[in-house]
């Protein structure tokens, strides 16, 4: 860079630079744009049968096809957030706890945006939802158990006789 002034490229360097962004036009005029899917949601369907406990007939997962880990990953968080989505509902309707309840006992900034995305699968739980839900409503949080046979459930494992859930598999059960 020149002192008081701007840098002075290279012919070369100017042209590659030309080139490298025709390439990336060309790639965005080709690729149809895609809807980003947003929350775990994306995995189960109805989407809107995500974290429900009453109103649903059936909420199908949809196991990602393929090996790669990272989104098996995802997948099988979704579904843990799901089976804790389940968990505390049913835990707060046994109690009968409104949602004004668990809002009203988190202090955070928008706890009930939070709460009503995170339990509906429009967002994914944090480390810091999970450390609020253990301080408010410890007993509410499932079991490692509890949690296992809904991740067996949603990759198409058999389905417990006694399992009062709608969830199924589009692998089959």
């Amino acid at each position: 860079m020149r002192a008081g002034g701007p840098a002075v490229c290279s012919p070369g360097y100017a042209t590659d630079i030309r080139l490298n962004a025709e390439y990336a036009f060309k790639v965005m005029a080709v690729t149809e744009p895609v809807k980003k899917q947003r929350g775990p949601k994306v995995w189960c369907k109805p989407t809107s049968a995500f974290g429900k406990v009453e109103k649903v007939d059936v909420r199908e997962w949809q196991p990602p096809s393929g090996d790669d880990p990272v989104v098996m990953a995802q997948f099988r968080a979704a579904v843990m957030q799901n089976a804790i989505a389940v968990h505390v509902r049913e835990f707060k309707n046994g109690i009968a706890m409104r949602r004004t309840g668990l809002v009203g006992e988190d202090k955070r900034l928008n706890a009930g945006d939070l709460w009503d995305a995170r339990l509906n699968g429009h967002e994914n739980l944090t480390t810091s939802d999970i450390a609020t839900l253990l301080t408010i409503l410890p007993e509410s949080l499932p079991d490692t158990h509890f949690i296992s046979v809904f991740l067996s459930v949603a990759e198409g494992g058999p389905i417990p006789e006694d399992w009062e859930y709608p969830d199924t598999s589009s692998r089959g059960n």
